[in-house]
Formats: structure tokens, C-alpha cells, sequence
């Protein structure tokens, strides 16, 4: 299984280790992975602690706020195995 979305509060365009042969822009580009950056993670993770898991939308073609929140709820939840 691969992430479809990647979620950081702040992008780093230099890559760090001497191995890294791109940056994680280009490697989420070259794996067809949706990122967003500028969000408050912190905030993120405390609300799907509260919460728990919860669908979400990313989207850089469909704009309109509605129309996301009908695709989250449209798409199937995913049941945790229980150990």
C-alpha cells in the first residue's frame, strides 16, 4: 500500500541525507502523491485523537468546498483490525 496524500506543516527543499538523489517534492511528483504543506500538523493530529480517523479530500483540480465534502463522505470507512 502506498499514501495517496502527504500532509506537512512546513516542506524542507534541501534533502538531508547524502543518499537522497531528489527532493521530496520531486519523489511525491515522480510517485503521483498529492502533498499539502503550511498546515498545523499538531493541530491535525489532536483532532483525529479526539475524533479518530476520519476521511478527507485533497484536491488541486476540484476547488469547490461542497463538492469535497460530498466525495469524503462518499468514500468507504475504513475498519481498523481489531489485535
Amino acid at each position: 500500500m502506498q499514501v495517496a496524500g502527504f500532509i506537512v506543516r512546513e516542506l524542507t527543499r534541501v534533502p538531508s541525507n547524502f543518499r537522497s538523489t531528489k527532493d521530496l517534492d520531486g519523489y511525491l511528483k515522480a510517485s503521483n502523491v498529492v502533498g499539502v504543506e503550511g498546515i498545523d500538523t499538531r493541530a491535525l493530529v489532536r483532532r483525529l485523537r479526539v475524533r479518530g480517523a476520519m476521511n478527507g479530500v485533497l484536491s488541486s483540480v476540484d476547488l469547490d468546498d461542497a463538492s469535497l465534502v460530498k466525495k469524503a463522505k462518499a468514500f468507504p470507512v475504513w475498519k481498523a483490525a481489531t489485535w
